[in-house]
């Protein structure tokens, strides 16, 4: 909204404009880390769990995906973490919207949730994801999950 005197007849004028909505955090955080390398990364932006290839933001798709997109050789998954991680960052990849990627976060939660005899290194991690994405879709928009997964067609 926009307020201001009339130049005409010198009375309070108010003019309703719409302004540019934001990014979402992903992006955010990908424009500002765009240039920092932590030393167990491979490409810099990146920040991934030690040992992992597709768990954490900023994951150079471009750099670590073949065109039918599935990994190179050397960009593995290394366990049910980074999988659902994986699987994660290809949707991300698809649906740039913010409602879109809350149902995403909301079911790689759920897949993480349903790891079968998981680790003490699968529970360690999934207790570092699991809140982070319960944040993101917190703050986003709340999307019901049947209806996503028919979207989604996942």
């Amino acid at each position: 909204m926009i307020r201001g005197r009339c130049v005409m007849c010198g009375g309070m004028k108010t003019q309703f404009v719409t302004l540019q909505k934001g990014g979402d955090l992903v992006n955010t955080l990908n424009t500002v880390t765009s240039g920092i390398k932590l030393p167990w990364t491979k490409f810099p932006g990146e920040f991934h769990m030690a040992g992992h290839s597709f768990t954490g933001p900023c994951t150079r798709l471009d750099q670590r995906l073949n065109p039918d997109l599935t990994p190179k050789e050397w960009s593995k998954r290394i366990n049910h973490v980074d999988r659902a991680a994986y699987q994660h960052d290809l949707v991300y990849a698809k649906h740039r919207d913010t409602a879109n990627r809350n149902i995403v976060d909301r079911i790689m939660g759920n897949q993480l949730n349903s790891i079968p005899n998981p680790t003490l290194r699968a529970q360690m991690e999934r207790a570092n994801v699991t809140p982070i994405l319960a944040t993101k879709e917190k703050f986003g928009l709340g999307v019901n999950i049947s209806w996503g997964q028919k979207m989604l067609k996942i």
